[in-house]
């Protein structure tokens, strides 16, 4: 289980599944999409494969943030470039 502010859990979570870094446009974008304290969770193979799956509770929300859908993390968003 991950929990940590937006931005570390995308970075430490898609280092866990062999994933290359996102695109600066993209990360910008969906970082806005989770609140400062996020929780994921990922499941290991026990080798060296991981997966996401249903965290063990419900996410964290206050009156300011949307309820957070940790399945952002899984797609990568298409962002025209400027």
């Amino acid at each position: 289980m991950l929990v940590g502010h937006a931005c570390s859990l995308d970075s430490f979570s898609r280092s866990l599944l062999h994933k290359s870094p996102r695109t600066k446009q993209n990360f910008v974008k969906m970082v806005k999409d989770i609140p400062y304290c996020g929780l994921v969770t990922l499941m290991t193979d026990g080798i060296n494969d991981w997966t996401f799956v249903d965290p063990p509770v419900p996410p964290l929300t206050n009156s300011i943030n949307k309820r957070f859908n940790w399945k952002v993390l899984t797609t990568d968003i298409n962002v025209s470039p400027n």
